[in-house]
């Protein structure tokens, strides 16, 4: 498939504490609300002492220095959390290679006058934006920065279509809000939610063994929108364990607490997700979304390799993304079952990329980059490899260095592949 898109990239983040969520009243109230304990018949006292989904959180990073809170709070921690959960999916190489962009949400709702990516947005438009559109794998071209200046082909939305949810309810129930937050956690759904802070947050002064303890005079100084992934009744007096979007030197390795009483006086806004759980959604077992047959899908192998992409009668085929077992991975095109033009080949080991240039699985040798350096492709794999570095931090391997004809050398042909057996 061809894949056309223009991006200028801006990969520059750094540990600066920002925020970046409104607030619509009106229209908060208006969304339909999700109600656990009738939903579901829970009782009084079947609620377990404390509950965590920290396993099936894609790893901590940082947001930076721009108000994107909303795409990272939705669709990177919630959507890609939420998934996860359905699949049973706690390895942590997996979940590094098949995270939500919070940046193509947050290019859909921000304010294309803001250049700087330093004005707030409303987490509605985000579920919007969610359940109408969907979002992508941030290893999915295209590559976004905030600012992105981009126009979306049909490519990057029939992918971010086939991850869009059904729909998305709001927790706005005040009279009994803790509980309908533990409820709704032990209902197996991760909650986005935006708060008022203090400076004391937004700075990480207030933040003492991964707890926010703001004073009790402290003004309002702005709003955050993060996931609560979990709760613990003994923890601090009673605390929601919450996955920010500040880096992992922030609170408990990137997680911060807060007391059940705080989050009571500064939450202002929390939704809930519903994904496609029915034929070919999210489930368990070795294709555990798509079909796995002829639709963009996830396939578990016996041997602990997974890919997630296109398939064409049972074979990869398209874009996607081959993790195998030893944690190396393959991101780029297929044919046939095969590794097939231009992609990127990592070896976290090592911490190297590799620019790669596949023919029905053979890795073509040198000669075959002459002039490719600089052209559209070379650019593309650039700023796939910008993206991975966000997660997987490593340096690009030049393709006249020994160490690239050291790496071309342990790549045999693959053999003749076979179509995908779904039990």
């Amino acid at each position: 498939m061809k894949i056309i898109f223009t991006i200028t990239l801006s990969f520059i983040y750094q540990l600066v504490f920002s925020q970046g969520i409104k607030f619509d009243k009106e229209k908060y109230a208006s969304l339909p609300v999700y109600e656990p304990e009738k939903s579901q018949g829970f009782s009084s006292g079947s609620l377990p002492t404390k509950i965590s989904y920290r396993n099936y959180c894609p790893p901590i990073l940082s947001q930076g220095d721009v108000s994107t809170c909303v795409g990272w709070a939705t669709s990177y921690s919630l959507l890609s959390t939420q998934q996860n959960i359905l699949m049973g999916e706690t390895n942590t190489e997996r979940k590094q290679v098949r995270v939500m962009d919070p940046n193509f949400v947050y290019a859909l709702i921000r304010d294309y006058k803001d250049g700087w990516c330093q004005n707030g947005t409303y987490m509605s438009d985000a579920m919007d934006v969610l359940m109408n559109h969907g979002s992508k794998p941030m290893y999915t071209p295209p590559w976004l920065s905030c600012n992105s200046v981009y126009k979306f082909d049909k490519f990057a939305l029939a992918i971010a279509s086939i991850y869009s949810i059904k729909t998305y309810y709001t927790l706005n129930d005040q009279t009994n809000l803790i509980n309908t937050l533990k409820y709704t956690l032990y209902d197996k759904k991760p909650i986005a939610i935006g708060m008022n802070v203090t400076k004391s947050f937004a700075t990480g002064s207030g933040i003492s063994y991964g707890k926010w303890t703001p004073s009790a005079n402290e003004e309002i100084d702005g709003a955050h929108a993060m996931c609560i992934i979990g709760y613990n009744d003994t923890k601090y007096g009673g605390s929601f364990e919450v996955m920010n979007s500040y880096g992992t030197t922030f609170g408990d390795n990137g997680f911060v607490w807060i007391t059940y009483s705080d989050m009571k006086k500064y939450l202002q806004e929390a939704y809930i997700i519903e994904v496609n759980t029915g034929q070919n959604g999210f489930r368990k077992g070795n294709c555990t979304y798509g079909n796995c047959q002829n639709t963009y899908s996830r396939y578990v192998y016996s041997s602990g390799d997974v890919y997630e992409g296109e398939f064409s009668k049972g074979y990869l085929n398209g874009w996607g993304t081959l993790l195998h077992a030893d944690n190396s991975f393959y991101i780029g095109n297929f044919s046939n079952g095969y590794k097939h033009g231009w992609g990127i080949v990592c070896l976290p080991k090592k911490g190297n990329f590799y620019k790669t240039y596949f023919n029905y699985g053979t890795l073509k040798s040198m000669d075959n980059y002459q002039g490719f350096s600089g052209t559209e492709d070379d650019k593309k794999l650039d700023g796939l490899i910008n993206v991975l570095q966000q997660i997987i931090p490593g340096k690009t391997i030049d393709i006249k260095s020994d160490a690239y004809q050291e790496f071309m050398e342990s790549i045999k042909p693959e053999d003749e592949p076979v179509p995908v057996k779904i039990d």
